[in-house]
């Protein structure tokens, strides 16, 4: 599978590249020109696609495209903010504070604010099992 996104020159660079892909997930408004292009350059069975951009896409193209089997699934995505200091960051800051470390050390060590470092320690607390 190949994520779709950028511009669309690059989009169809990526498609030249990868002809023998079955699946695909369309982050930008596909043009009825980018989607034929696809399908004729392409094996594809299967797209995947946000509930945004799949209210964007005709009824007629969704008909048409479930008569060639292929099939368009959406994907919930997470919205907001993506987070600047990366889960494996926050899980070793975690496992540092299991051992006794304080946070303001936690802090200074990793370079993190004390507020970052509690919001997502509150927001993995329920989690720290899979940690």
């Amino acid at each position: 599978m190949i994520i779709l996104a950028g511009k669309r020159e690059d989009i169809i660079k990526m498609i030249d590249h990868h002809p023998e892909i079955t699946e695909v997930f369309i982050k930008v408004k596909p043009s009825t020109k980018m989607l034929a292009y696809l399908l004729n350059n392409t094996n594809l069975k299967k797209i995947y696609i946000s509930k945004n951009i799949y209210r964007t896409i005709p009824s007629k193209v969704i008909r048409a495209l479930d008569d060639m089997k292929i099939r368009v699934e959406i994907v919930k995505l997470k919205q907001g903010r993506p987070f600047e200091i990366n889960d494996f960051i926050i899980k070793r800051a975690f496992k540092l504070k299991e051992r006794g470390m304080s946070v303001i050390d936690i802090s200074r060590k990793l370079g993190i604010s004390r507020r970052t470092l509690y919001y997502r320690f509150n927001k993995i607390a329920g989690h720290s099992k899979n940690i």
